[in-house]
């Protein structure tokens, strides 16, 4: 592989990086294909997931808005469904108190050992 291309650079916004966005700056070439999602987090049952699920509704996103398998054959069948997911995204949040900050993300992303279970 000769180097990462991120969505940023797919839709040619010109800056890196998911600190300059509302979403993860995910590398398509790369990253696994679900971006990091609260909701996915919250539908996986291993120790960790447990853990960050806890944490996560500790900052008010419960996901309850999230039907995996029917997101997924969207995904499938809609070519623009990955687009149109980031469209959404930062919307729903606001909508719903506030967006999911960096550091929330970067803590439940790289820092499972600090999640404490209450």
């Amino acid at each position: 592989m000769t180097g990462y291309q991120y969505i940023t650079d797919i839709w040619k916004l010109g800056r890196k990086g998911h600190e300059n966005y509302e979403f993860v700056d995910v590398a398509v070439n790369d990253d696994n294909r679900l971006f990091i999602d609260p909701c996915l987090i919250e539908n996986e049952r291993g120790e960790w997931s447990i853990k960050a699920t806890k944490y996560i509704k500790s900052k008010g996103y419960s996901g309850k808005h999230w039907k995996y398998d029917e997101s997924i054959q969207y995904t499938v069948q809609n070519n623009d469904a990955l687009r149109e997911y980031h469209d959404k995204l930062p919307g729903f949040y606001m909508e719903h108190g506030k967006p999911m900050l960096d550091e929330e993300l970067d803590e439940v992303i790289y820092s499972p050992r600090n999640i404490k279970i209450t």
